[in-house]
């Protein structure tokens, strides 16, 4: 993937959204699942983000001890080799 300088910071539990435009360089990432996050707020039309659960290799110290998600939709540069697949919401496990 591409990555931008906010990346850096991406915390255990979120959803990363790029929003720098500060390129850093590009770095192997692995997918290994898939979800989706109802964030609306309370009495609000359903709202859901799809996501990408990756590990890079920059160790436990990284987001959830390497994982990080990604929004689906998210322009990550280079696109995966097995990415034709994306997967229904209704395939997906709720947080």
């Amino acid at each position: 993937m591409q990555v931008y300088n906010d990346f850096r910071n991406v915390k255990a539990g979120e959803v990363y959204v790029r929003e720098s435009k500060i390129f850093s360089g590009g770095h192997a990432i692995r997918c290994i699942g898939y979800g989706v996050i109802d964030d609306a707020p309370a009495n609000a039309p359903v709202e859901e983000t799809m996501y990408w659960e990756c590990i890079n290799s920059w160790g436990p110290r990284f987001a959830d001890k390497g994982i990080f998600k990604i929004r689906m939709d998210q322009a990550i540069g280079y696109r995966a080799a097995y990415n034709d697949w994306v997967p229904e919401s209704s395939q997906m496990v709720s947080e």
